[in-house]
């Protein structure tokens, strides 16, 4: 490997996902722009809490029991498009919870994702920005997650996987 070549590959290692998510501003304009619907999709995933995972292409049920109707998968998928929401949604934790996922970069165990986090509980660490690559509280730590509160319940979320 020549020594540019080197460089870049450890640019992309150190620096994932630099430049590649909305601004903070941008999602924060986005969320009070179309608050109802934001709290209306908190509200589906909490009747639907048996899900783990809802995207806009597939579904992960916590027990292959669920049934899950697709006129509901349709609905989840018109808020996530309307709402910029284009990688659907995660359960945070498994009482209460979710992150609903704007953007992604890189590959699992090497990648980012930044986002809204909705959480009756307090999360932590809390940061002034999001907009950096590496929030300072996830500086050298892989599988980080910092948030910063938009309101009441409501967080921006950067995670380093």
């Amino acid at each position: 490997m020549k020594a540019i070549e080197v460089l870049l590959v450890a640019a992309a290692l150190f620096f994932p996902g630099c430049g590649s998510h909305p601004s903070d501003n941008t999602l924060y304009e986005r969320f009070f722009k179309k608050e109802a619907s934001f709290n209306r999709l908190v509200q589906m995933a909490n009747e639907d809490f048996k899900m783990t995972r809802i995207a806009p292409d597939f579904t992960y049920p916590s027990d292959k029991q669920v049934s899950f109707p697709m006129q509901r998968w349709d609905e989840y998928r018109a808020l996530f498009r309307d709402l910029g929401i284009d990688l659907g949604m995660n359960r945070l934790d498994r009482n209460d919870g979710v992150m609903l996922i704007v953007s992604a970069t890189g590959i699992v165990g090497r990648g980012t994702a930044k986002g809204y986090a909705y959480s009756t509980k307090q999360l932590e660490p809390t940061v002034d920005s999001l907009d950096t690559a590496m929030p300072r509280p996830c500086v050298g730590r892989k599988n980080c997650i910092a948030f910063k509160l938009l309101k009441g319940n409501w967080y921006l979320f950067y995670e380093i996987d």
